[in-house]
Formats: structure tokens, sequence, C-alpha cells
């Protein structure tokens, strides 16, 4: 049976491969194109090194992918508020309106909400619950 190579021969290998990333992919390392747990696992060779200059340049880079997390997490913050702020004036319109004000998962496989109805089976039901405006009138004190 063949024999392993030695452990140093892996390390090797590693350590060369992790230079090679960042020297040809700084820009989609930069930019958060890879990700993160691929940057950790492929910088990882680097941190054992012996140097005090290429740990330092891990340090910076675990800083880096931070502040870039930091930028997505923000990011996501921003946006589930004005997805919220959106969804809250079309409930305030669907109150008005006489509808129903809440919603439904979809489930992404099968594309029908947990109720089991279809996209158009919810607009058709939409437009079914649409009351005019006499029968708001009609049935909401005001």
């Amino acid at each position: 049976a063949p024999m392993m190579p030695e452990q140093k021969v892996f390390d090797d290998l590693a350590y060369e491969t992790s230079k090679v990333l960042r020297s040809k992919h700084q820009k989609e390392l930069q930019y958060g194109m890879i990700p993160l747990p691929m940057q950790i696992f492929a910088l990882m060779p680097l941190r054992h090194a012996g140097t005090l200059a290429i740990v330092g340049t891990v340090q910076e880079s675990v800083e880096a992918m931070a502040c870039l997390e930091k930028e997505v997490d923000d990011m996501v913050r921003r946006f589930r508020t004005a997805t919220n702020r959106r969804m809250a004036v079309l409930q305030d319109k669907a109150r008005r309106e006489g509808r129903a004000t809440t919603v439904e998962t979809v489930d992404s496989s099968t594309g029908k909400a947990d109720g089991g109805a279809s996209d158009d089976e919810l607009q058709d039901a939409e437009k079914k619950l649409t009351f005019t405006d006499d029968d708001i009138l009609e049935n909401h004190a005001f």
C-alpha cells in the first residue's frame, strides 16, 4: 500500500494555497464574494505560520472581515426596517379597505401559502374581499 506523505507536506501545500488565494483573489476576499467560513478556513495555514509578519497579516484580514460583516449586518437591518415600514403601509391600506391584514408565509418548494393557496388563489380571494366605499360606511362606525 502506498504511504501517506508526512504532515509537513500537507501543511506546506495548505500554506502555499492560502498565499495564492490571497494574492490572486484579493478583490473577492475584500468584497465578501468568498463566504466568511471559507475565508477563515483559508487563513488557518497562515495563522499557524511562525512569523510575526504573516500572523499580523492574518489579524488584519480578521479585522477586515469583521468590518465587512458589520456593514452587511447594518444593511440587513436597514432593509428589514424599510420592509417593515412597507408592510405597515400595506396593512393600513388593507384595514381601510376592509381586507385581511395578515400574511401567510409561502413554502418555496410548492409556491403555496401555509394554507395551501397559490398566489393566484390569494389574489382572487383578495379581489373577493374588497369592499366598496358604501360597504365600508355601512359596516364600520366612524
